[in-house]
């Protein structure tokens, strides 16, 4: 990996890096697929919040783990980390897009039903 490259995450099998922790690698062609492996790579990504907690690593954390699964020493990832970012991931995974459809019209219905009354009242007088 290049010193002035800034992935946003990296490959857990080769160290490459990638656009998105959940991408298909350029170099190796893995993609992670299972709730253990994208944990492990959510957790060599870039830092994001979930929740009220952070995941991922800082980009010079990230440099230091892509060479060194590029050179040959796999990362040691913290069991109880692993088990924990996945089960995220599972939560994440069981959001189906009609749940998302009606938490988009439980959340948003009311606030434009009631800005709808506010501007036909508006427009009556």
């Amino acid at each position: 990996m290049t010193a002035t490259a800034t992935p946003n995450a990296i490959c857990i099998r080769c160290g490459a890096p990638k656009k998105q922790a959940r991408a298909k690698c350029a170099s190796c062609s893995f993609t992670p697929l299972s709730n253990t492996d994208l944990a492990k790579s959510f957790i060599v990504s870039k830092t994001f919040d979930v929740g009220e907690r952070a995941i991922g690593r800082s980009s010079e954390n990230l440099a230091r783990i892509a060479n060194a699964i590029e050179a040959g020493s796999p990362y040691q990832f913290s069991e109880a980390e692993v088990a924990s970012v996945a089960s995220h991931v599972a939560t994440s995974k069981a959001i189906t897009a009609r749940r998302l459809a009606i938490d988009l019209v439980k959340w948003l219905g009311p606030p434009i039903l009631v800005a709808g009354i506010v501007y036909a009242l508006l427009r009556t007088t």
